[in-house]
């Protein structure tokens, strides 16, 4: 099979601020039409129905919103030389000919060093509309600008001034993921005005790469959500009309750049890349009701994980990929673009643990109750092509922040269960790494849909990179 997936990698630095408050209104504890928290399955009885079938929050969220610094705040040295190229590609792409890529992983970004009036990032977009669009991070000598850039179905290109003709870093990021488009991007390179590209930084064999696989929460959803999620109550911030509908997405809020995943990787000055989808698990998803279980057209993150692009629709066939839709990403692709992880952070197990829809005869089941014997098979069989794929890595189990206290002890066991399947001697495994629960009644942890905020996500991105350097042996 003819190889033509790339994976070219650039760190950078992540600080920047964004403060922002809200508003909401009373709700009608009695009224029947209510929201259920997805993590517990407790019905919230403190909402109110409006025109088209949705609910508003019923508590002021924080006046202040959250400060991006205090996340953010991990930094990348200064480079001193600049010898690498002058284009650089990070995350798994497929050569769309010349200097043009496709993507859609969440993280995915593109890097030059102009000394220029301005640049410009050349992207299609041509499956993104108004109502469910994709963002990009913009980064400029380490430091993330205020406002990112909203991709458009008709633009093909993204203008950035710079304050000077002296040469600059910039670095544009996909922050939101392929699910808040209908197509794949394609990136066309760049174009400059009043200069000219110089080389950048970058080491011709990166001593530190880190992958992250995972779900929602290791690509920042929620993590720039406006208003917050106290126990029980939704946050106006989820969506861009201002009301909540069980389930419903909005890309403005999410950000791989201040997600647990790329924060650890900037504090340890490694590369990184997201292979990540939100509502995903090891053997079966989280979706609205009805729920997402095996035997569905919805394939898992064990489907996805061997794929260099994110599949649309068109591109499955019950719960798998169809022939020839979507390039594989293995080990040989992987070697060919000297991207060789010294480990692969695997953060899966909140979907296949939350409550899946509840009981028709009794309130306080569930109507699709996990299996741990078919989630441990899928995880172990995930843990062996990542072994395959990256035969020197070690793997970190993780048990997320979002797994309640009662979910991590069945989720923790069915990891360890799958461990001793896959990797009995430890070989390539290491101990699960639980990063405790996050708490859903302060204004510090709990954002959109209760994932976490940028605070939550740099105290489990601290324990991450500790994890990490302790797998990997680094300093």
């Amino acid at each position: 099979m003819k190889k033509t997936s790339i994976f070219l990698l650039a760190g950078l630095a992540a600080c920047g601020s964004d403060k922002s408050s809200g508003s909401a209104t009373p709700g009608n504890p009695s009224n029947p039409n209510v929201a259920v928290d997805p993590n517990t399955g407790i019905v919230d009885p403190n909402t109110v129905p409006v025109p088209g079938n949705t609910n508003v929050p019923t508590t002021e969220p924080s006046a202040t919103g959250f400060d991006e610094v205090k996340a953010a705040s991990y930094a990348i040295p200064a480079a001193t030389t600049f010898t690498g190229e002058k284009i650089l590609r990070s995350g798994r792409m497929v050569s769309a000919g010349g200097d043009s890529y496709k993507f859609n992983w969440a993280g995915t970004s593109f890097t030059c060093r102009p000394a220029a009036t301005s640049v410009s990032i050349k992207i299609t977009a041509p499956g993104v509309s108004d109502t469910s669009s994709q963002y990009l991070d913009v980064f400029v000598d380490g430091q993330l600008q205020s406002s990112p850039v909203k991709l458009t179905r008709d633009a093909t290109s993204y203008k950035l001034a710079l304050k000077d003709t002296s040469p600059h870093v910039v670095t544009w990021v996909l922050r939101t993921e392929a699910n808040y488009g209908t197509g794949v991007l394609t990136f066309n390179g760049f174009d400059v005005e009043g200069g000219d590209l110089q080389q950048t930084a970058t080491p011709i064999a990166p001593a530190r790469q880190v992958e992250f696989v995972g779900d929602s929460i290791t690509n920042g959803y929620g993590a720039r959500s406006l208003a917050h999620s106290p126990v029980l109550y939704r946050d106006s911030g989820c969506t861009t009309d201002g009301l909540y509908t069980p389930y419903k997405q909005d890309s403005t809020t999410e950000s791989a750049s201040l997600a647990f995943s790329t924060l650890a990787a900037h504090s340890l000055n490694a590369q990184y890349a997201l292979v990540a989808s939100s509502g995903r698990g090891a053997y079966r998803n989280r979706t609205a009701p009805p729920s997402d279980v095996p035997g569905t057209a919805t394939p898992t993150m064990s489907t996805l994980y061997p794929y260099a692009l994110h599949p649309y629709d068109t591109d499955i066939s019950g719960t798998t990929i169809k022939a020839g839709a979507i390039n594989a990403w293995d080990s040989t692709a992987a070697t060919a673009a000297n991207w060789q992880p010294a480990v692969v952070v695997l953060n899966l197990g909140t979907n296949d643990f939350a409550r899946h829809g509840t009981n028709a005869q009794d309130a306080n089941l569930e109507a699709s109750p996990v299996d741990p014997a078919a989630f441990t098979a899928a995880y172990s069989a995930l843990l062996t092509k990542i072994n395959q794929t990256y035969p020197s890595a070690k793997i970190i189990p993780m048990a997320g922040p979002m797994l309640s206290n009662t979910q991590k002890t069945s989720a923790t066991a069915a990891i360890t269960a799958a461990i001793n399947q896959a990797d009995p001697g430890k070989a390539f495994t290491t101990a699960i790494l639980d990063v405790g629960v996050q708490a859903v009644d302060t204004n510090n942890d709990t954002g959109c849909e209760f994932h976490p905020l940028p605070t939550k996500h740099a105290e489990v991105a601290a324990k991450v990179a500790d994890a990490i350097k302790a797998a990997a042996g680094w300093n």
